[in-house]
């Protein structure tokens, strides 16, 4: 039976198309591409481009670091072009730490200065003293750069905050109704929010923010 016309150019050319597309993921097989092991220069690489994008503790930037290591070692247990790389992250500790030191020294990170950002920040979302000094911790802020940074707050702004915190939940004078049903649990929330007994009575009491 007489093949119609052109079937066999259209089944030579898809031939060609197939060939070409397996062609080309062989070679992207082949030419995998290199992954650079980690030094010292790959660690600072890593840093400045995680700085350029985002401000950072001194002990945020170390977590940053020791995760891309971490991610870099296991990949060089099953992946062969990673090379040069130990498989074991803790090798690479005080590298990480040496070029954490010199963001701090060239001031790329400073402590102090995050924090009061991060203070300031927490305060205008209604953040109690004591939640702001759990935060900070957790980002590696010591105890006496966070008290340096708190002691710089106005003394008006703990009762602020709380009113801020408040209307933010809609708790005590910004409930629209059924307040005294409702003003033990809401003392309690501002109390779990890290506010004394003193603020929390100050804004159960209090007027929201334009009101006459």
């Amino acid at each position: 039976m007489e093949r119609p016309f052109g079937t066999s150019l259209r089944k030579s050319s898809h031939y060609k198309r197939t060939n070409r597309h397996d062609q080309h993921r062989t070679e992207q097989t082949m030419t995998k591409p290199f992954k650079a092991p980690v030094t010292r220069a790959y660690l600072q690489k890593a840093a400045l481009f995680y700085l350029e994008r985002y401000a950072a503790s001194s002990e945020t930037l170390r977590q940053v670091l020791r995760r891309k290591v971490e991610r870099r070692c296991r990949m060089a247990v099953t992946d062969e072009a990673v090379d040069g790389t130990n498989s074991d992250p803790q090798t690479y500790d005080i590298l990480i730490d040496e070029v954490v030191a010199a963001c701090r020294s060239s001031q790329l990170v400073d402590d102090e200065a995050y924090a009061k950002g991060k203070v300031a920040s927490l305060r205008r979302r209604g953040a109690s003293e004591r939640a702001i000094r759990a935060k900070l911790a957790v980002r590696g802020i010591s105890g006496e750069i966070a008290a340096v940074v708190l002691e710089e707050q106005d003394e008006g702004s703990e009762i602020r905050a709380a009113f801020i915190f408040a209307r933010r939940r809609k708790l005590g004078p910004y409930r629209l109704d059924r307040r005294e049903e409702y003003r033990l649990q809401d003392m309690a929330k501002l109390g779990r929010a890290g506010f004394s007994g003193t603020i929390i009575r100050q804004v159960m009491d209090g007027k929201p923010e334009g009101s006459e």
